[in-house]
């Protein structure tokens, strides 16, 4: 049975979480977040990858597919794939660490999940539901700030991948613009994790009150189409339905940027 190709997957961790590929190393006291994450998203397409014990440790860079027949824990029938080039090269000698898909299914593999799943932190709880008492604040549209924004400086929203040399120009002047109207617009910590900043995304606060920083009652919404991309372009996509359906949140941020306005 073949693997499927899971090399877009790995390109995509990469962009969105540079900081984990840097410090995947175990050995050199990085962690395995990316090498988690990678295999979080390829199960969520097909429960028969899983992670490498060929050696008894767990293989830091790999990932397999099984496929043979039964319970995979411990079985030898698995594809082995690579997933960090050079990783734990010497820092200042190697190049950095970078996202690959290279099969090394003949050096063998023996598949495993034992691990995984304790060693990932749990997922964030669900948003609180609104106060029954009081109507739902509804999302307003911003697309045409987007709009404006992206046909104003092309070149910051050219330039918004930040694992791509680029920076978060293009996403911080369109809060700006935004909270010129309504003080609940705000930056997004990305699935709740406080100090991963979506580079893509806004929020809109619908809790009771002004927004408070670190707020999970919010609208999601996507600006960026394609980032990272070739050709990013202006968006405005509620993804607020569909982060909940994937079991995690959204989580209200100025990042401390006072730039943003009040």
């Amino acid at each position: 049975m073949p693997a499927p190709d899971g090399a877009a997957v790995v390109r995509e961790v990469a962009a969105e979480h540079p900081t984990w590929i840097a410090g995947s190393c175990v050995a050199m006291g990085g962690d395995s977040r990316f090498l988690f994450e990678v295999l979080r998203r390829l199960r969520a397409r097909d429960p028969r990858w899983g992670l490498d014990r060929l050696l008894g440790p767990l293989t830091g860079d790999v990932v397999t597919y099984f496929h043979g027949s039964g319970c995979p824990e411990g079985r030898r029938e698995a594809r082995k794939f690579d997933v960090i080039a050079r990783h734990c090269g010497r820092p200042g000698v190697d190049e950095p660490p970078a996202p690959t898909w290279i099969d090394r299914s003949a050096e063998g593999a023996l598949w495993t999940l034992l691990g995984f799943d304790g060693a990932l932190s749990p997922p964030p709880p669900p948003p609180p539901p609104l106060d029954a008492g009081a109507p739902p604040v509804v999302l307003p549209d911003g697309a045409a700030v987007v709009r404006a924004v992206a046909s104003e400086r092309p070149e910051l929203l050219r330039g918004s991948c930040v694992a791509m040399g680029g920076s978060n120009a293009f996403l911080f002047e369109v809060v700006r613009r935004l909270r010129r109207t309504d003080p609940r617009w705000g930056l997004n910590w990305k699935r709740g994790v406080v100090g991963d900043l979506s580079q893509d995304v806004v929020d809109y606060y619908r809790g009771a009150g002004a927004p408070t920083e670190g707020g999970t009652d919010v609208h999601i919404v996507d600006i960026i189409g394609g980032h990272c991309g070739d050709a990013p372009s202006p968006a405005w996509i509620d993804v607020t339905e569909a982060t909940r359906l994937g079991g995690t949140i959204g989580r209200w941020t100025l990042a401390g940027r006072s730039d943003l306005g009040p």
